[in-house]
Formats: structure tokens, sequence, C-alpha cells
């Protein structure tokens, strides 16, 4: 299951930042996304994703896994 997030296009700065807590694999991006409009809509695609019992995989979610 997957969400498709559109966001803007970050910045070498961002990106470096990001870089920090793990790599960014060829086929990934880093996309900045306005939290006060996508924090519901990520809080519910959440909350639904636990629904469905799909939420708990034991995946660390380490970037560049």
């Amino acid at each position: 299951m997957e969400a498709v997030v559109l966001g803007w296009t970050a910045d070498e700065a961002t990106v470096g930042e990001c870089r920090t807590f793990g790599g960014i694999r060829n086929d990934e991006t880093v996309v900045r996304i306005p939290l006060d409009r996508m924090a519901p809509f990520l809080r519910r695609a959440l909350e639904r994703l636990e629904e469905l019992g799909e939420g708990d995989d034991g995946a660390s979610g380490a970037a560049g896994s």
C-alpha cells in the first residue's frame, strides 16, 4: 500500500540535512509538504492503514534500506 504526496522539490540544504539521517536512493527524492494543509491527510492515511491492519510490518523505515 502506498500514498502519493505532492509537494515542492527540496533545496540542496534540505537534501543535505536529510542525508545526515541516512542515504537517499537513486529512485527516491526529498519533497517539502505544507503541514498546515497536509497534517490532517497524513493523520487520516495512517489511521486508515492501522484500521486495515497494515501499519505494523516490523519495517524500520530507515532511509536507503
